[in-house]
């Protein structure tokens, strides 16, 4: 994967840096985003930069840096280093002038304010980044801003929010772009939650089958930690518990989505009378506290409040 053979060139080339290289900053960054892409890591390399970069005065190179550390301890489950880290980004980009960096840091904010309900600020910050990056001729980030805005506008019930996701997905496949593996993202989760699960589950496939072959590992890692309950609503129960096997034997309890495939396998196995299903709704409790998504615990309460119905409890 190119996101692997990246890390290999960029540790090369650190390797090759003076301590006081003012090129090390950027050599650091560039190595702990190939890090954190390929393999959900970089956090050492990537706080190193940081410190460098904030050192030289390098606001946008720094606002950068901060942005993916607080991409990191989301997919962990580290709500507070999340904050502080997206905080920070927010921050040094405000005063910066039109650039792919600060559109970038507008979209992760977007996405914060998503996962927050507040669909408003969403939709205003992913309105702001659409109109930078079309000032700035950036065709890539202008699919992921109609993504974002796509999604606010239906999470506020404005079904026109398709056409956006539509359009996010059109552009992005036209570019060969990775933001592809977002927009098929999108597009399946709000089928989902409308109820359109067969028309769902295509999406999800496909934006995992994307995440492989672009070599993206977090968000990898964030599909195959849903796609167990998009099986599990289309009826493909064997392969919706094999799915969520697999998953939790890969990640263990590194990521936040164990609430979700946990979740899955405790009502497959209570309906199936195996009551080891219990043991696992109560762990997806504990792992949904850790998310820095507020609605992923009601979510969980409910698998579990299923699961004693399940037991006649």
């Amino acid at each position: 994967h190119a996101y692997a053979a990246a890390a290999h060139f960029h540790r090369r080339a650190l390797d090759l840096t003076a301590d006081d290289d003012p090129a090390r900053g950027r050599t650091l960054l560039e190595l702990g985003l190939s890090l954190f892409l390929s393999e959900a890591g970089g956090e050492d390399e990537l706080l190193a930069a940081r410190d460098a970069l904030r050192g030289a005065e390098d606001r946008e190179q720094a606002a950068e840096t901060e942005m993916l550390l607080a991409e990191r301890y989301r997919g962990v489950g580290r709500p507070e280093l999340y904050e502080k880290h997206l905080a920070a980004a927010g921050e040094l980009a405000r005063g910066l002038g039109p650039s792919e960096v600060k559109a970038r840091v507008l979209l992760s904010i977007a996405g914060a304010f998503l996962r927050t309900g507040e669909h408003e600020q969403a939709l205003d910050a992913g309105r702001e980044a659409l109109a930078l990056v079309e000032d700035v001729g950036l065709d890539e980030l202008r699919a992921r801003a109609l993504s974002q805005i796509g999604t606010a506008r239906l999470q506020m019930d404005d079904e026109a929010g398709f056409a956006d996701l539509e359009l996010s997905l059109e552009l992005a496949s036209s570019l060969g772009s990775p933001e592809a593996i977002r927009a098929h993202s999108s597009l399946a989760h709000q089928l989902r939650h409308r109820g359109e699960f067969r028309r769902s589950l295509p999406h999800l496939e496909e934006a995992l089958r994307l995440a492989d072959r672009f070599g993206d590992v977090p968000y990898g890692r964030f599909l195959r930690g849903v796609l167990p309950h998009n099986r599990y609503r289309h009826g493909l129960w064997d392969e919706a518990l094999a799915s969520a096997e697999a998953y939790l034997d890969e990640v263990k309890d590194s990521h936040y989505h164990v609430w979700h495939a946990l979740g899955t396998r405790s009502l497959i196995r209570l309906s199936r009378d195996d009551e080891r299903g219990f043991e696992d709704s109560v762990k997806s409790i504990k792992a949904a506290r850790a998310s820095v998504d507020p609605t992923i615990l009601p979510a969980a309460l409910e698998v579990r409040a299923r699961c004693l119905i399940l037991a006649g409890r």
